[in-house]
């Protein structure tokens, strides 16, 4: 029996101003500059300048840079706790 549905559909279901897309980028760009190794501002710049060649920050980091965990990678952005940044 299914219990909840989450849908992703950025500041759709939820607000902007909720806190949850700040959350998620903040996760994002700390595990981009972890990855990679570098600064958080140095990968911060290198995402921008890759996006328009990539449609998510996920298929720019198997692309150029040999990401293979993907679950990794889903599990740093979004991990259970993301749950308490949405709004009633």
């Amino acid at each position: 029996m299914i219990h909840h549905l989450l849908l992703d559909l950025d500041n759709t279901l939820y607000p902007a101003s909720g806190g949850m897309n700040e959350g998620i980028t903040n996760r994002m760009m700390n595990y981009i500059a972890s990855f990679l190794n570098v600064p958080l501002e140095r990968a911060i710049q290198m995402r921008k300048e890759a996006l328009p060649r990539y449609g998510t920050s996920l298929e720019w980091l198997k692309g150029e840079h040999n990401l293979t965990d993907d679950q990794n990678y889903f599990d740093s952005i979004h991990p259970p706790s993301e749950i308490e940044e949405l709004q009633k």
